[in-house]
C-alpha cells in the first residue's frame, strides 16, 4: 500500500456554499477528480458568501 500526498488547501468557501460561485464549483470538481490519487484537507469557512448564517456540514478537527 503506498502512501498518498497530502495537499492541505486554504479557500474562503467550499461545498456546499455555492453563492461564491465558479471557484467552488472548480475547486469540487478538482478534488473529485484527484481525490484517489490525493489525501486532501480543506480549510475554509463556515458561511456562504454574503450570509451571516453558518453552514451545516460534517467537520474534521
Amino acid at each position: 500500500m503506498t502512501k498518498k500526498t497530502g495537499v492541505v488547501i486554504a479557500c474562503d468557501w467550499f461545498d456546499p456554499a455555492f453563492r461564491a460561485g465558479g471557484p467552488v464549483r472548480s475547486l469540487f470538481n478538482l478534488l473529485d477528480l484527484l481525490h484517489s490519487d490525493y489525501n486532501f484537507r480543506i480549510i475554509c469557512g463556515n458561511q456562504n458568501y454574503g450570509s451571516e448564517e453558518p453552514l451545516v456540514v460534517d467537520t474534521c478537527v
